[in-house]
C-alpha cells in the first residue's frame, strides 16, 4: 500500500506540474517569455497555486508517505478555493479542474489511510492545536488577500484574458487568494497539515508578490508595488514562524516513526521489576 501511495503521488505530482501547468507557468517568473509578458501576473498566480497546493504536497508524499494528510488537506483547500473562484465569476469551465483535484485527493486518501491502518505509515500528529504566531498572521492575511481576490473577480472579462486548456486564469487567480487565506488559518490550527500549509502560503505569497511588483504596469496587473511589498513581507513572516515549531515536529515524527502502530513500548531497564504485557 505504501509503495502504491509513493507511485501514485509521484505520477499525480508530475501530472499537475506539467499537464496542469503548475511548474510550467511558475517557471515564467524565473525564465520570462515575451509571449506571456502582458499576462505574467496571471501566469504566476496559476503556477503558484497549482505548484504549492498540489505538486509540492504530492511530491513530498512520494518521498515521505506520512505527508499524505497534508497533501489531501491542501487538495481540499484547493477544491474549495476553485469553487469560490468559479462562483464569483459564474464560470463553469473551472469545474473540470475541481473534478481532477477531487480525484487526486481521493486517490491519496484511499492509499494513505490504507497504509496507516496496516501500520505501514506512522500515526499522524494531533488534528487540532493552536499556533498563536501563525494565527495572528492568518488573521492579518485577509487585509491583503481579500482585495486580491475581489480585484481578480472584477477584472474577469474586463482586462486581458489568459486561457489555458479552455480555462480562463482569472477564476484561478481568485482561487489562489482564497487558498492562501484558508491555508494560513489551517496552518495555525491544524498541526497535521501545518508544515505543508506553511510552505504553500509562504511561497505563494512570495511568488505572487514578486510578480506583482515586477509586472505592475502590465495589462493583467491588479495590485500595486506597495501591496506586493506587504505581500512578500507577510509571506516571509509566515515562513520564519516555521522555526518555532519545526524542531518539535521533527522530534515528534521521529518518535512516532520509531514506534509502529500496534507495538508496545520497551520494557523496564535491566534490574528493575519485570512487567509482563499480555496481548490478545
Amino acid at each position: 500500500m505504501v509503495a502504491a501511495l509513493r507511485v501514485v503521488a509521484l505520477l499525480l505530482a508530475a501530472f499537475w506540474a506539467m499537464l496542469g501547468f503548475g511548474v510550467i507557468d511558475l517557471s515564467l517568473l524565473f525564465f520570462p517569455n515575451p509571449v506571456f509578458a502582458l499576462v505574467m501576473p496571471l501566469e504566476v498566480s496559476w503556477g503558484s497555486f497549482v505548484t504549492f497546493f498540489l505538486v509540492v504536497p504530492l511530491a513530498t508524499t512520494a518521498v515521505r508517505p506520512a505527508a499524505f494528510w497534508g497533501a489531501a488537506g491542501l487538495g481540499v483547500i484547493a477544491i474549495v478555493a476553485l469553487a469560490v473562484g468559479a462562483a464569483l465569476m459564474a464560470y463553469p469551465p473551472v469545474l473540470w479542474m475541481i473534478a481532477a483535484v477531487i480525484v487526486t485527493v481521493a486517490a491519496v486518501l484511499l492509499l494513505g489511510v490504507g497504509g496507516t491502518r496496516r501500520g505501514r505509515i506512522p500515526a499522524a500528529p494531533p488534528l487540532f492545536g493552536v499556533h498563536w504566531l501563525l494565527l495572528v498572521l492568518a488573521l492579518a492575511g485577509p487585509l491583503l488577500w481579500v482585495p486580491y481576490t475581489i480585484h481578480a473577480a472584477q477584472s474577469f472579462g474586463v482586462l486581458v484574458d489568459d486561457v489555458t486548456m479552455g480555462i480562463d486564469h482569472w477564476p484561478v487567480q481568485a482561487a489562489a487568494g482564497v487558498a492562501v487565506m484558508l491555508a494560513s488559518l489551517t496552518a495555525a490550527l491544524v498541526p497535521r497539515l501545518r508544515r505543508l500549509a506553511v510552505v504553500a502560503v509562504a511561497f505563494c505569497a512570495a511568488m505572487i508578490g514578486v510578480s506583482a511588483a515586477g509586472d505592475a504596469t502590465t495589462p493583467a496587473a491588479t495590485e500595486t508595488v506597495l501591496w506586493a511589498a506587504w505581500c512578500v513581507s507577510w509571506g516571509t513572516a509566515v515562513a520564519l514562524s516555521a522555526q518555532t515549531f519545526t524542531a518539535q515536529t521533527f522530534t515528534e515524527e521521529a518518535r512516532s516513526a520509531s514506534t509502529p502502530r500496534g507495538t508496545k513500548t520497551a520494557g523496564p531497564p535491566e534490574g528493575s521489576p519485570a512487567v509482563v504485557n499480555r496481548s490478545d
